[in-house]
């Protein structure tokens, strides 16, 4: 799922303004990705336990729901749910 170029442009230059340090989303699709790459953000995505601790002095996106570059993190029913730790460490 990719959003519009206008929504791209408008949440790079939320982001860039807020200087945020987590960013927390139960979307899937890549859209904030996009949008730290079109506003120069240094970020680490979290998809699943392993992929923390957060580094120092980037944007953190934790991806509460999962990823679809990762298929198997993803959390949408409720078996979704119960599986999630196991699935996901």
């Amino acid at each position: 799922m990719e959003g519009s170029s206008k929504s791209k442009t408008i949440i790079a230059r939320l982001i860039k303004r807020g200087h945020f340090r987590h960013i927390f989303t139960t979307n899937y699709d890549q859209l904030i990705e996009h949008a730290l790459q079109g506003a120069g953000c240094k970020h680490d995505v979290s998809r699943k336990d392993a992929d923390f601790p957060f580094k120092r002095k980037r944007t953190n996106l934790i991806k509460l729901h999962g990823s679809i570059d990762d298929l198997g993190t993803i959390v949408i029913a409720e078996d979704d749910y119960l599986d999630f730790s196991t699935k996901n460490q």
